[in-house]
């Protein structure tokens, strides 16, 4: 059998299951981001999004990050809203993803969903993301990159690989979907999170990690940008 039907079966697979046993959570924070939402709509129509960018999505972690400096050789949109879930991007699909037609998307969002959920439901929501864009949009790649504890969410380690551990699983199946392991990386020669990594609050990256998240990223979103 072809890797296309392949990948086509698995895919209804994981709707089926998705909508017939477990339903992917629903946001409900859309009154909470509907500012920042319109803010970007605004910003889109005093100035039209570029064409074929790499689209990063996701919360704080993406929407801090210096994406138009540290990926200038890309067109860039970032689109990271607060302390998003995986959730809330799913409700915003149509608004905030969809409309751009990236050519590539950069996900990183799920560390703020395991407060609430468990990680079968963080990878249901991720999954959900990932159907409703290839049904969308079927020739746009999704770089999915890990979950990484630091020093405030240490103790949700062992969730955040669960999460990570699934993606990456689901990314092997699918031509379209691509996992990048960035939790490894942000780790010291001890195992464990860099403290200079980290702003005070053990969760926000400072400028040094955002430049080794970018190092991390880069081989794997150079590569499938310029895939025909």
């Amino acid at each position: 059998m072809a890797k296309d039907s392949r990948n086509t079966r698995h895919k209804i697979g994981l709707m089926f299951f998705a909508g017939i046993f477990i339903l992917p959570s629903v946001s409900l924070a859309e009154n909470q981001w509907e500012p920042a939402i319109k803010a970007f709509e605004a910003q889109d129509a005093k100035k039209s999004p570029p064409k074929d960018a790499v689209l990063f999505i996701g919360s704080s972690s993406i929407r801090w990050w210096r994406t138009d400096q540290l990926f200038s050789e890309f067109p860039v949109i970032n689109r990271g809203f607060g302390g998003a879930q995986t959730s809330d991007i799913n409700y915003y699909l149509n608004r905030i993803v969809v409309p751009y037609k990236p050519k590539v998307i950069v996900f990183y969002c799920g560390g703020n969903d395991l407060a609430q959920k468990t990680p079968e439901q963080v990878f249901l929501d991720f999954n959900s993301f990932y159907v409703s864009v290839h049904n969308a949009l079927p020739k746009t790649r999704i770089i999915y990159m890990s979950l990484k504890p630091g020093p405030a969410s240490w103790s949700t380690r062992q969730l955040c690989y669960e999460v990570n551990n699934r993606v990456k699983t689901l990314c092997e199946k699918q031509e379209n979907l691509f996992y990048v392991d960035v939790a490894t990386g942000m780790l010291n020669s001890k195992g464990l999170p860099d403290p200079n990594d980290y702003q005070k609050d053990g969760v926000h990256l400072t400028y040094r990690a955002d430049i080794k998240w970018a190092a991390l990223l880069r081989p794997t979103l150079r590569k499938i940008y310029n895939l025909k």
